[in-house]
C-alpha cells in the first residue's frame, strides 16, 4: 500500500500538478494539507475523474486538510469529531487552532489514516505558540481515545515540529526556535502521556527509517530555500512500529 502526504499550499493553485502527480505516482491514498478551500469549493469531480474519492475539511482562505483515496473512504472524522469552534479573532490565524480545519481521518483500504496540519506557533512563548501546544494535547487525547494502535493506522501530514536534531539543517542554528523548541518536541514525543503510547512507542517515522538519514539541507523544501537554509523536517508519516510492510516509496 502506498500512502503519500503533501502540503499543497493551495489546492486550487496546485490542482493541475496534483492531478499530474497522482497519474504518475498512483498512490493508494494522498493526504493533503493547506488546501485553503471551503468544503463547497473542493474539486471532488476532478479527483473522481482521476480515479480518487475525495474527503475535504476546510474553512476557506486558510488551513484545510483532505484525503484522496482510490480504495474508498469510510468512517470519516474531522476536527477530532467535534464541530469547529467559533473564532472570535477571525482575521487572525493560528491563535485558535480548534476553530481551524486542521485534522481529518478516515478508513481507506482497511487502514485508519489521520491527516493533520499542525499550527505553526510563530514565535516561542507567544499566544500562537501556546495554542499550538494545546492543539497537540488535543491530538494526543483523541489518539488515545479513538485509535487502537494495534490496528493498521497511519498518521501523516505537516506536523510543524522537527522531532530530533537529525531533522534540521543545522541543529545549532535552529536551537530553541519555533518547531524545534523543547516544549514542542515534548508535546510531540512526551514520555509520560498518551502521545508517547500512541506515537513515540507504537509508531515509527517511515521517512527516517526508510529514506532520510541526514543531509546538508534537510528534506523540507520551499520557494524560500534559495534565500536562506531551511531548518525543519515537518512533513512526515508514521505507522505502528509492529507493521512489517515493505514500502516501495516515500513522499
Amino acid at each position: 500500500m502506498r500512502i503519500a502526504t503533501w502540503n499543497v499550499n493551495s489546492l486550487k493553485a496546485r490542482l493541475e500538478k496534483v492531478v499530474w502527480w497522482l497519474d504518475r505516482a498512483r498512490p493508494d491514498v494522498l493526504l493533503m494539507q493547506e488546501t485553503k478551500l471551503a468544503d463547497a469549493e473542493a474539486p471532488t469531480a476532478v479527483f473522481r475523474e482521476a480515479g480518487y474519492e475525495l474527503a475535504h475539511h476546510g474553512e476557506g482562505r486558510w488551513n484545510g486538510v483532505a484525503i484522496a483515496s482510490r480504495c474508498g473512504i469510510d468512517g470519516l472524522v474531522t476536527n477530532f469529531g467535534e464541530p469547529l469552534r467559533p473564532a472570535p479573532t477571525s482575521d487572525t490565524g493560528d491563535d485558535e487552532p480548534l476553530a481551524e480545519a486542521r485534522m481529518i481521518s478516515a478508513e481507506c483500504c482497511g487502514v485508519r489514516v489521520v491527516c493533520v496540519y499542525a499550527p505553526n506557533g510563530r514565535v516561542v512563548g507567544s499566544s500562537f505558540y501556546e495554542a499550538k501546544l494545546v492543539w497537540f494535547d488535543r491530538l494526543a487525547r483523541w489518539l488515545g481515545e479513538a485509535v487502537d494502535a494495534r490496528a493498521p493506522v497511519v498518521l501523516g501530514g505537516d506536523l510543524n515540529v522537527a522531532p530530533e536534531d537529525v531533522d534540521v539543517w543545522d541543529a545549532r542554528a535552529c536551537h530553541g526556535g519555533t518547531h524545534v523548541s523543547q516544549p514542542e518536541r515534548d508535546a510531540n514525543f512526551r514520555s509520560d502521556d498518551l502521545f508517547t503510547s500512541q506515537i513515540d512507542i507504537c509508531f515509527t517515522n517511515r521517512r527516517r527509517t526508510h529514506v532520510f538519514v541526514a543531509s546538508a539541507r534537510g528534506p523540507w523544501l520551499s520557494s524560500r530555500i534559495q534565500r536562506r537554509p531551511q531548518c525543519h523536517h515537518m512533513d512526515t508519516s508514521r505507522q505502528p512500529a509492529h507493521w512489517h510492510w515493505r514500502f516501495l516509496d516515500c513522499h
